[in-house]
């Protein structure tokens, strides 16, 4: 008897995001050479609308290994992605490390705790994203054309405002289909570091190709195939 409930409090969920539900398979590169896979999906849950990946590595032929899993727990607000909690585990041979954000919108404030740095927390001016999320923000910006935008973001320490702008347009292939992509960059104050997305306007701008590039390594998730149709 609860199904139905539920049912219809996710498709509530979906119909007030405006970006459709996902999930992906990707392959990992770095530096052009093939890594690792990873998995992407987001959409409405029972307990809010969430985005969450992970990522499996080899280094080295195979001898070192990188596994990540992250999840954030997201509202749409006014028609725009605010996070409220995210959670991040990666792991490599001796070490990991572990991540949370919490957002207490009526406070206006938000806590990060890190395995490593220890616990901060930090005023919050307005509704901000983390980096998993900030993402969609990204798929937002492509759906809408905006040629430019903004959103505050939160990873290590206090929000800070972030900037990004469509560069373009191209064609990707996924599979045997090429597919017209918006290219969105998100900006960095270092030269050096870029992150970008493509995202497919047939796909419902879910990303196809996802860039990370920092002090002179490049990162790269492909999508390796088109999603299944929804039942």
């Amino acid at each position: 008897m609860a199904a139905a409930p539920l049912l219809a409090l996710l498709s509530l969920a979906a119909a007030e995001a405006p970006l459709p539900p996902f999930a992906g398979e990707y392959l990992l590169l770095r530096n052009g050479r093939e890594v690792g896979e990873a998995r992407i999906a987001y959409g409405p849950t029972a307990d809010g609308w969430r985005i969450e990946s992970a990522l499996d590595a080899g280094l080295l032929g195979g001898m070192l290994s990188f596994r990540s899993r992250e999840h954030s727990r997201l509202a749409w607000r006014e028609g725009l992605p605010a996070s409220e909690r995210f959670h991040a585990r990666r792991e490599q041979p001796l070490r990991s490390r572990e991540q949370e954000i919490l957002v207490d919108p009526a406070a206006g404030t938000v806590t990060v705790r890190d395995s490593r740095r220890g616990e901060s927390r930090h005023p919050l001016p307005g509704p901000a994203l983390d980096p998993l999320a900030a993402l969609l923000r990204a798929a937002l910006a492509a759906k809408r054309e905006e040629r430019r935008f903004a959103y505050l973001e939160v990873n290590r320490g206090a929000p800070r405002e972030r900037a990004g702008r469509i560069a373009g347009s191209l064609r990707l292939r996924v599979g045997e289909r090429e597919l017209e992509c918006i290219r969105v960059e998100r900006l960095s104050e270092d030269p050096d570091r870029l992150s970008a997305s493509c995202h497919a306007p047939a796909l419902g701008y879910a990303p196809v190709l996802i860039e990370h590039a920092d002090d002179g390594e490049r990162l790269e998730l492909r999508l390796r195939a088109l999603p299944a149709p929804a039942p």
